[in-house]
């Protein structure tokens, strides 16, 4: 069974966190969306959250948990939403954030800052499981680096977030 990422960028403008939604974010081919890392990658995945860290690789300082300060996470919505695609009848839920947080198929929700992203030392060396030594540079591999400067274009690095899941 995969595992893959879900999430979305949030921008800090007036003191206020907004979804950004523009496709400027490569996926695959010729096509675009609003938020990065969106490809199966267990590097990338244990680097930014510990899952699927068969490597054994220390991973970024993210934290845990959807941000508090969300208005996205935070906005009222009623809709069915489907806990378990297979098991569960659909519940009613409030809030987006909490129709996330209670699926059954997701776990790992956490959030970092673009300045945690842009200031580690991707330069550093570890020791996989193999015995290997490696920088986090090679590890990640330069997608996620094409990733990071496309976000330094949104907005200043305390100003933009990645909030994001998975699922398995």
């Amino acid at each position: 069974m995969g595992c893959d990422i879900h999430g979305f960028l949030e921008v800090r403008k007036n003191g206020k966190w907004e979804v950004f939604e523009e496709n400027i974010f490569p996926l695959y081919g010729d096509k675009k969306c609003s938020a990065p890392f969106q490809w199966r990658s267990y590097n990338m995945f244990s680097f930014l959250a510990g899952v699927r860290n068969t490597s054994h690789v220390p991973h970024i300082n993210f934290t845990e948990g959807f941000p508090k300060d969300s208005e996205y996470l935070n906005e009222e919505v009623e809709e069915e939403w489907w806990s378990s695609y297979w098991t569960e009848p659909p519940v009613l839920i409030d809030t987006r954030g909490k129709g996330i947080l209670e699926d059954y198929n997701y776990h790992s929700f956490c959030h970092v800052y673009l300045k945690d992203l842009v200031d580690f030392d991707y330069d550093k060396t570890f020791l996989d499981k193999h015995g290997t030594i490696k920088t986090f540079r090679e590890f990640l591999g330069e997608g996620f680096f094409d990733m990071i400067e496309v976000m330094k274009e949104i907005g200043n690095t305390e100003d933009v977030r990645f909030i994001y899941w998975f699922d398995n």
